[in-house]
């Protein structure tokens, strides 16, 4: 219960906030516009909309996730909490209240098809609105016949939801849990798929870059107060015994909800974003869409995975990548590769330090090629390279920890 009221709050706050940030008819007019044309990767809503609109369309798209858990029955859990703050931050930069409808309807039929219980495969639905700016590419960019492009728009989202639930549950097998994004996987494989049809008939995806890089200082500010404030109230809760406890974890197939309790996981939370707020401010990076959309994603897998000690080698991985390579950390792809990178949290915090770095330093390559598979339509980009990353890497991470193991128990002594 605690976790359907702080999601009601926390998204009433981003629409107040939409609503004072731009408080007249302009927000209204704005945000058609934050609607309409190419929600392809990197399309910053702050651009394309406004800042107002941008924090209007979030917090609308974080409530229209959470009515549609109480109307299914949907029993608030550790998922509800990620998929609903994965829904608003995303809401920055590529799902608005038009694009996310077809695919949630196709998982709704699938669950009609084999049934099963809407309510319970609702947070997969909600990751898998990861391709909506495919729904958007045929509304509103390709030049066909109106009935003909919400036909095709309609079809294509339906049939994404409808197989998402049970590929995803396959695919997951390939990366093992070290990846925190499984639907963005999936979902790379299957835009991937969409995409080169698609280009084999001749269509051509074309976007530009939307990349607000204003440094509003006092948007640093704002999101400072939240984190505290999460803080603050996770430690009037008495919950820092057992934060630290939590630190201890590797975050693989973790569920911090169940096992401390929501005024841990709020206090998490709060740690964590903190604590990204200063790599972004210590690498001078604005708080534009894509970036608050980074954000509000780790803050949403604070309850399942991330925690600043298995975040660190992360951040490390990619700046030591900015150091070494042809790119700058200050990059828009890279930005959100530290972002979305801590999908590889639990890998870090199973293998090492170590680890973690090295697989964050090999995926901060990686994505800035797989963009160019799905026509950046997969809005979990970095969760597709991740994907990769840990099909590649946790096997021989794997063995290596296998033969420590075996030295350990052979020489009774710690290698």
């Amino acid at each position: 219960m605690k976790v359907k009221k702080f999601l009601i709050v926390f998204n009433l706050f981003l629409i107040f906030t939409g609503i004072f940030i731009e408080p007249s008819m302009s927000i209204l007019q704005n945000y058609k516009s934050l609607i309409m044309g190419s929600d392809a990767l990197i399309s910053d809503y702050f651009i394309k909309g406004s800042i107002g609109s941008s924090f209007l369309n979030a917090g609308l798209v974080g409530m229209i996730s959470i009515v549609l858990m109480v109307v299914s029955s949907h029993k608030f859990n550790v998922m509800s909490l990620s998929s609903v703050m994965l829904m608003s931050g995303f809401a920055f930069f590529g799902k608005n209240i038009v694009n996310i409808w077809p695919i949630i309807f196709g998982v709704y039929l699938y669950t009609l098809y084999q049934k099963k219980d809407f309510g319970e495969n609702i947070p997969i639905a909600l990751f898998a609105t990861s391709f909506s700016p495919i729904v958007s590419e045929f509304l509103f960019v390709y030049s066909g016949n109106l009935i003909f492009r919400i036909a095709l728009a309609l079809a294509l989202g339906i049939s994404i939801g409808f197989v998402i639930v049970f590929f995803s549950n396959h695919i997951y097998k390939i990366h093992k849990g070290y990846n925190l994004y499984n639907v963005g996987f999936a979902i790379g494989l299957l835009s991937t798929l969409y995409v080169s049809l698609m280009k084999s008939y001749g269509y051509v995806f074309e976007s530009e870059l939307l990349w607000d890089y204003h440094f509003n200082l006092w948007m640093y500010g704002y999101f400072s107060i939240i984190f505290l404030m999460m803080v603050i109230i996770g430690l009037k809760e008495g919950s820092f015994k057992s934060y630290k406890e939590l630190l201890k974890s590797s975050g693989y197939r973790a569920d911090y909800l169940s096992d401390y309790g929501f005024s841990t996981v709020i206090l998490n939370m709060g740690v964590n974003g903190l604590f990204t707020l200063a790599f972004l401010y210590m690498i001078k990076v604005p708080l534009n869409g894509p970036v608050i959309g980074g954000l509000l994603t780790i803050l949403g897998f604070s309850g399942n995975g991330k925690h600043i000690r298995n975040m660190l080698p992360i951040f490390v991985g990619v700046y030591l990548g900015s150091v070494t390579k042809v790119w700058s950390i200050q990059d828009p792809s890279i930005v959100l590769s530290a972002l979305f990178g801590t999908g590889l949290a639990p890998l870090a915090g199973s293998f090492g330090f170590l680890a973690g770095a090295v697989a964050s330093y090999l995926n901060s390559s990686v994505v800035l090629n797989t963009g160019f598979l799905h026509g950046g339509l997969n809005l979990y980009n970095t969760g597709f390279a991740i994907g990769i990353v840990c099909a590649l890497i946790v096997p021989l991470y794997e063995a290596i920890s296998r033969k420590k193991k075996a030295l350990i128990m052979n020489d009774g002594k710690k290698i």
